[in-house]
């Protein structure tokens, strides 16, 4: 029930996180190739995943290490604070390989919604995927991601 509970809770953040503000941006408010930078930070971000063993005992460290560069200060904190939410690596077997992006879309000038799969591996060559919603922010001049939600994740 707990678990439940805070999947609801995690996805209720993050959708409020990323929620559409009064006004829309016009064109001239957002930077050429904001929308590429946003997807190159997804992606960048889906190949880290598998690096950080959630179950082992630097996962604080490795989260600081891959996913600081690219996450919000705010978020890394929180998965550094409860890192059974964080995504990453549970077992050898299977393991995230990539994400792949479903769909971008543009919430505020500083804001992006991101709606995307997570592809993991197994060790014979098997794959399957759960979705992921995640909120990419304008902070401090830097595109990093500041929500996650794993939707249906094993």
């Amino acid at each position: 029930m707990q678990r439940i509970y805070t999947l609801f809770t995690s996805i209720a953040l993050c959708l409020a996180a990323c929620s559409p503000l009064a006004t829309t941006p016009t064109a001239q408010a957002i930077a050429p190739g904001e929308e590429a930078q946003v997807r190159a930070l997804i992606e960048e971000f889906g190949t880290r995943l598998k690096n950080v063993s959630l179950l082992g005992p630097n996962v604080e460290q490795e989260m600081a290490t891959h996913y600081g560069p690219l996450v919000s200060p705010e978020l890394l904190a929180a998965w550094q604070a409860a890192p059974t939410r964080a995504p990453g690596r549970q077992t050898s077997s299977p393991w995230p390989e990539r994400i792949e992006i479903q769909q971008v879309q543009l919430r505020s000038a500083t804001e992006y919604a991101v709606s995307a799969e997570i592809i993991e591996l197994t060790s014979d060559g098997q794959s399957f995927s759960y979705p992921v919603a995640l909120c990419v922010r304008k902070i401090a001049d830097n595109w990093l991601i500041d929500g996650y939600t794993a939707q249906g994740q094993p």
